[in-house]
C-alpha cells in the first residue's frame, strides 16, 4: 500500500484501536465540501449504465484461452470476473454466467498451480487468493456450486502456506526449510499462529504481508458464510486476531499492506463467538470513517473535486497500472458494509454519500462515449478508446450505486442475497458493542517467532490521541526487503521523530518489479515453472472435459 499522490492505496488501511469504551452508533457526519454526494439518476438509468460498462469490459476477456484479459495482469483479471459477477449479483441476474464460468474454466486450464496443493503458485499466494476471492463472488452471483468448488480448493492449497499451532508446537513450518522458535506460546499475545506466507517459492522467505494475511482472512470469512463450517471461521479468526496483534504496534504504529480488512471485518463482526470479539466491530467503524476521509486519497476542501478518490491521478491514463484497480477493492468492501448495516445508522449513510460522490465523478468527469478514465478528478481524454483497467475501476461504483439507489429496505438476514448456509449464518447487521475492555486483544505482544512482517515502502499512521485524531507519515525503503529475526511491533517500525508528520513520495518513475502478485518495490524470487504441468482437476475441468 502506497498513500501518495500518484500511487493509489492497496485498498484498506490498519489503524491502532484503543482499548476504550466507544459509542453504540458512533457519527458519521458527512462532509458538507463533498462533491455531489446525492444520487440523482433513477434506477433505471444507473443499471443501464452499468450494464453498458459491464458489457464493455466483458467483451475483453479472452474467455475460451487462458480466462484473462491480456492487457491486465493476473491479479486484475481476476478483478474483472470479480465485478462482472458482482453486476450479475447486485441486479439480480445471470447474464454473464456462462462467461464467468468459461472463464474459469480457461483460466483453470492454463494456470494449474493455481489449484493444486502438490505445485506452488507462481511467486506469490497474494495471486491465487484473488481467483478464489473471485471464484466465490462468483458463486455468489449464480450460486454456482462449481465455482464454490473453485475457491475451496483454492483456500485448500493456501493451507501449506499457513502458520497452524502445530507448526509453532514443532517449529517446522510448511514449504519453508527453517525453524521456528518453538518457546513461544500459543494462545498469547507472541504467538505467530495465522500468519500466512506471502512466498510461494522461496522456502527461506518467512515474509508475512497484510495483503496475503487479510487475502486469506477475506476468503476465509466469505468460505464460512456461505457453507456454515466453523473450520473457515476459525482459520479467519485465527489470522485475524494474528493482523491485530502484530500487524499493529503498542506505540501507534501500524504496518502495511492492507487488503480487504473491511470485507472480513464486516463478516467477523457478525459473527458467533470466539470470532465475535468485539474489536472487530469497534475497528470496522473506525476503519470506514478513516479510509474515507484521508486527504491521502480524497481532496476535502477543493470542491470540484473534494471526495473524489485521486490516487494515481497524476500517472498516464492509457498505460495500464495496477494502482488504477485497488478501489475495486475499496469500495467493494464499502459496499459488504454497507449490506450488512442498518439503513438508519449514520455510517450507512455516509457510505452512500461517498459512494455517491464517486458515480458522479465517473459520469461528470471520467466518462467519454462510453468508456471509462481511469483517473476521476479530471475530464477523461478525448480519445474514446477503451482502457480495461479504466472500465474496471469504474464497475464497482456502478454495482454499489445501482444496490444503493434501488435497495433503500432495511436490510434482513438474507438481504445480501448470499446463498443460506444449512444453519445460523450471521445476520445482516454487524453489532456495534459499547464495551471493549472485557474482548478486545492487547496490542502489547512481544516478538513473533521467526516471522518477518513485510513492510517495504510503507507508510505509518499514528494515532495522535485517544480519539484517534490522525496524523501520517510514511517511510521509504527503495526496492530491498528488510528482515529481522523476530518482530517487536512497537519498535521495528518507529520512525525518526524528526520524521513525524512527514510524508515521503516515491518517484514518479517508480514501477513494481513484477506484476505477479503486488508489494512494494520487492523483487519476487521466480522459479521456473515444471516443465511438466500437471493435469487439470476440478469441478469444470471435468465438465469441459465431458463436453
Amino acid at each position: 500500500m502506497h498513500i501518495t499522490p500518484n500511487l493509489l492505496i492497496t485498498a484498506l488501511i490498519y489503524v491502532q484501536l484503543p482499548i476504550v469504551a466507544m459509542a453504540q452508533d458512533q457519527n458519521f457526519p458527512i462532509p458538507s465540501e463533498w462533491r455531489n454526494h446525492s444520487f440523482s439518476p433513477s434506477t433505471p438509468q444507473i443499471i443501464s449504465v452499468a450494464q453498458n460498462a459491464v458489457n464493455a469490459l466483458a467483451e475483453t476477456v479472452n474467455s475460451t484461452s487462458n480466462g484473462t484479459n491480456y492487457a491486465l495482469d493476473t491479479w486484475q483479471s481476476a478483478n474483472v470476473l470479480a465485478s462482472i459477477a458482482q453486476f450479475d449479483y447486485v441486479s439480480g441476474t445471470t447474464t454473464n454466467h456462462n462467461l464467468v464460468r468459461q472463464s474459469f474454466t480457461a483460466f483453470q486450464s492454463s494456470h494449474p498451480v493455481f489449484f493444486a496443493s502438490h505445485d506452488p503458485p507462481h511467486n506469490v499466494t497474494s495471486d491465487p487468493l484473488m481467483w478464489g476471492l473471485a471464484a466465490f463472488h462468483s458463486y455468489r452471483a449464480y450460486n454456482d456450486s462449481d465455482l464454490l468448488e473453485i475457491a475451496t480448493s483454492i483456500w485448500s492449497s493456501m493451507q501449506e502456506y499457513v502458520v497452524t499451532a502445530q507448526d509453532v508446537n514443532s517449529g517446522t513450518p510448511s514449504k519453508r526449510n527453517g525453524t521456528l522458535p518453538t518457546n513461544c506460546p500459543l494462545n498469547t499475545p507472541d504467538t505467530s499462529v495465522g500468519a500466512v506466507f506471502w512466498s510461494a517459492t522461496n522456502p527461506g522467505d518467512y515474509t508475512s504481508t497484510g495483503e496475503t494475511v487479510g487475502a486469506y482472512v477475506a476468503l476465509s470469512a466469505h468460505l464460512w458464510e456461505a457453507t456454515n463450517n466453523t473450520d473457515y471461521l476459525d482459520s479467519a479468526d485465527q489470522s485475524a486476531q494474528f493482523m491485530y496483534t502484530h500487524m499493529y504496534s503498542d506505540h501507534s504504529q501500524v504496518i502495511q499492506h492492507t487488503f480487504d480488512v473491511l470485507k472480513w471485518l464486516t463478516v467477523l463482526s457478525a459473527a458467533p463467538p470466539p470470532a465475535n470479539s468485539k474489536w472487530a466491530s469497534m475497528l470496522l467503524q473506525r476503519l470506514v470513517e478513516i479510509t474515507v476521509t484521508s486527504s491521502f486519497w480524497t481532496t476535502p476542501n477543493d470542491n470540484s473535486t473534494a471526495g473524489i478518490l485521486f490516487e494515481a491521478s497524476t500517472q498516464n491514463a492509457t498505460q495500464n497500472s495496477r494502482s488504477f484497480n485497488y478501489r475495486n477493492i475499496f469500495i467493494g468492501a464499502l459496499l459488504e458494509i454497507w449490506l450488512r448495516t442498518d439503513r438508519s445508522r449514520s455510517m450507512a449513510a455516509f457510505i452512500e454519500a461517498f459512494i455517491a460522490v464517486q458515480f458522479n465523478a465517473l459520469q461528470d468527469l471520467a466518462f467519454n462515449n462510453g468508456t471509462y478514465s481511469p483517473i476521476w478528478t479530471s475530464p477523461a481524454p478525448p480519445e474514446a478508446e477503451l482502457l480495461p483497467w479504466g472500465q474496471l475501476a469504474a464497475i464497482p461504483v456502478l454495482n454499489a450505486a445501482f444496490k444503493i439507489v434501488s435497495n433503500s429496505s432495511p436490510p434482513t438476514s438474507s438481504s445480501t442475497g448470499a446463498p443460506s448456509p444449512t444453519s445460523s449464518a450471521p445476520s445482516g447487521d454487524p453489532s456495534f458493542g459499547s464495551d471493549a475492555s472485557s474482548s478486545s486483544r492487547s496490542l502489547s505482544g512481544g516478538a513473533i517467532a521467526g516471522i518477518v512482517i513485510g513492510s517495504v515502502g510503507g507508510f505509518v499512521l499514528m494515532v495522535a490521541s485517544v480519539f484517534l485524531a490522525l496524523r501520517y507519515k510514511r517511510r521509504l525503503s527503495k526496492e530491498r526487503q528488510v528482515t529481522y529475526p523476530s518482530f517487536v511491533p512497537s519498535a521495528m517500525y518507529r520512525q525518526p521523530a524528526e520524521m513525524t508528520g512527514a510524508v515521503g513520495l516515491l518517484p514518479a518513475e517508480y514501477s513494481w518489479e513484477d506484476e505477479h502478485g503486488y508489494g512494494s518495490g520487492q523483487r519476487y524470487l521466480t522459479e521456473k515453472d515444471s516443465a511438466a504441468e500437471p493435469s487439470v482437476t476440478g469441478p469444470l475441468a471435468e465438465k469441459s472435459s465431458a463436453e
